[in-house]
């Protein structure tokens, strides 16, 4: 079998011949970068060149200054809004398997976007979450309404368990790692 000859392409940036290069423009070869252009100037040129395209579609409505839920919003007030939903609830009539079931698999994903995907929840085992607790829920009814009740404090539990856990978990990396002795 016959080798074949191996050709190189070339590598990193290359000029156009007819380009020059900066030096030979004139600049110095340790000069600093042009500065950034203005994000401002740059979106009221893009909106001037829609309004040009497209002169029949009016400009959109310019951001609310009113914070959004994840824009400073008190968090507490959502979870007591959750709290009173869950207090209303008729178990059998608005919480199926399914829902509780993704309810499961939701929580699952968000700790599996920080701990790792081995967190995440198969869909048999949240199925299986779902048949449980579905049952659990409709024999126990007032678990809802002891849910409405304690969620700030159930909610307050779980922060600080998390919190305390972390530094934990941060200590003991500490501990295993050598020591610098300072003199």
């Amino acid at each position: 079998m016959p080798k074949r000859k191996r050709t190189t392409k070339p590598r990193g940036f290359q000029l156009e011949p007819s380009e020059p290069s900066p030096v030979e423009q004139g600049a110095p070869l340790n000069a600093p970068p042009p500065p950034a252009p203005d994000p401002a100037a740059e979106l009221a040129a893009a909106q001037q060149d829609m309004a040009e395209q497209f002169p029949d579609v009016p400009p959109p409505p310019p951001p609310k200054a009113e914070p959004g839920p994840d824009q400073g919003a008190d968090a507490g007030e959502d979870v007591e809004d959750l709290a009173e939903e869950l207090g209303q609830l008729d178990v059998a009539a608005d919480l199926s398997e399914e829902e509780i079931a993704d309810f499961f698999q939701l929580l699952f994903a968000l700790i599996a976007d920080k701990r790792g995907r081995h967190w995440e929840l198969p869909d048999r085992s949240a199925a299986r979450i779902g048949r449980w607790g579905h049952r659990v829920l409709e024999r126990h009814p007032e678990l809802l309404q002891w849910l409405a009740k304690n969620l700030p404090e159930l909610v307050f539990g779980i922060l600080l368990a998390v919190e305390v856990g972390q530094r934990y978990a941060e200590d003991r990396r500490l501990k295993k790692q050598p020591q610098e002795i300072v003199v």
